[in-house]
């Protein structure tokens, strides 16, 4: 398996790249090669809501992740979804 891992130059992008070399895999197939992209934007977009309340999430219904393979199964699973 292929990965890409698109950031923002920051900590997330390489704390993913870490874990998932750590792990060796994701959802049961072996990482053949990993590259880490970092992307930049010159300063964030103002027009970007802040101060959620996680809690009005969870009155509708949404449901956080509990490990980080659901993480990052949820958001393969979304773009098999795009593709169909």
């Amino acid at each position: 398996m292929h990965i890409l891992i698109t950031g923002d130059a920051g900590m997330l992008g390489c704390k993913l790249a870490e874990r998932l070399a750590q792990d060796r895999g994701l959802g049961g197939h072996e990482i053949s090669r990993m590259m880490l992209a970092d992307l930049v934007l010159p300063e964030a977009p103002k027009h970007l809501p802040s101060g959620f309340d996680a809690r009005s999430a969870c009155d509708l219904g949404f449901v956080a992740e509990n490990d980080f393979e659901q993480i990052i199964r949820a958001h393969i699973e979304d773009e098999l979804e795009d593709r169909t």
